[in-house]
């Protein structure tokens, strides 16, 4: 349930590794960096920085064209077959769960007769609680903060949501998120992150 940034750069390479500042706080912008074996060498490792950088790496090349046709070329298995890695500075804010839940789904749909069972790493350093307005109500905390529920969902769709920890211990928003992780579903049952 926890995935440490030196288990990343041992799996993906140097590549990572320019990227860890990025990854040392959180930020109300999100950092993306979507890591995967199945990309090719050189280019295994994709990153955004845009306000929604998680669906603007579901936008790229690498996600849309790279990855469905090497997933075309695997042997077809029914076994659970992890993809990569989705390395976030933060849980992602509501809109970007649904846009993770539809990229996922979308991909599955595209290659489910080959590779039945898909999933990949969602590692976020933190949990994203919104900006806090002067609502008295708290609703647009609300529409914005990761809710367990979407965390739920998350892991529903396929996404292995854990905590990734930069440097030697979690931050506090990330000891917030290992709480609502260990509840879910999939955790619960005691399985190990793939990397």
């Amino acid at each position: 349930m926890i995935l440490h940034w030196d288990q990343l750069a041992s799996c993906y390479g140097v590549e990572v590794v320019r990227h860890r500042p990025k990854f040392a706080s959180a930020d109300w912008a999100t950092y993306a960096m979507f890591c995967s074996r199945l990309l090719h060498a050189g280019s295994r490792v994709v990153a955004n920085d845009a306000l929604h950088a998680e669906g603007e790496l579901l936008r790229h090349e690498a996600w849309r064209v790279e990855l469905p046709a090497v997933l075309r070329t695997l042997q077809p298995s029914g076994d659970v077959q992890t993809l990569g890695v989705l390395a976030l500075n933060r849980t992602p804010c509501r809109d970007c769960t649904t846009l993770l839940i539809a990229g996922l789904n979308e991909l599955a749909i595209r290659i489910h007769g080959h590779l039945p069972k898909i999933q990949l790493i969602l590692a976020c350093r933190g949990a994203y609680q919104g900006k806090v307005s002067a609502d008295e109500d708290g609703a647009e905390w609300y529409r914005q903060a990761t809710t367990t529920g979407d965390l739920e969902r998350l892991d529903d769709a396929g996404w292995r949501v854990c905590v990734l920890q930069v440097g030697t211990a979690l931050s506090t928003r990330g000891k917030w998120l290992l709480e609502a992780v260990q509840r879910l579903p999939r955790n619960a049952r005691g399985a190990g992150v793939p990397v």
